[in-house]
């Protein structure tokens, strides 16, 4: 991605990144949906194609928060209002990595998120929780 590290955050990405990690570090993930655009778009692993609609994403990203263990960002890359974040935690006891690549709108609420995760098998242990989440309602 050309440019990546060309400039540093937008004051819109710096508030944005400021509300997240509260939201990511509290786990209130209630407060998930002042974050999301109307539009947005979510990319990830578990689903072929992409999730879309403030509603829907913030439901799965709650998920997604709940299914892991403590979340922690190690590095971040930031180029005006799109930034990759690097993050570490734990799944069923298995260690995971992963990234996710946010784009905010004008107004510095996420327009689009991609998430990338490994290893596959803590992959497969998010599919079967966030299945029973989804299923049960949450």
């Amino acid at each position: 991605m050309p440019g990546l590290l060309a400039s540093g955050p937008s004051e819109t990405a710096r508030r944005f990144l400021d509300a997240w990690h509260s939201v990511v570090s509290t786990r209130d993930f209630a407060r998930l949906p002042d974050l999301i655009a109307e539009d947005a778009e979510l990319r990830a692993p578990l689903y072929w194609k992409p999730r879309q609609g403030r509603d829907t994403v913030a439901r799965l990203i709650a998920g997604v928060g709940v299914s892991f263990g403590p979340l922690i960002y190690e590095r971040e890359w930031v180029s005006g209002d799109e930034l990759a974040l690097e993050f570490r935690t734990t799944i069923d006891g298995l260690e995971v990595k992963g990234i996710d690549l946010i784009t905010l709108d004008e107004t510095g609420r996420i327009k689009r998120i991609e998430v990338m995760l490994r290893p596959p098998n803590a992959l497969q242990a998010l599919r079967a929780k966030m299945e029973a989440l989804l299923a049960a309602g949450s």
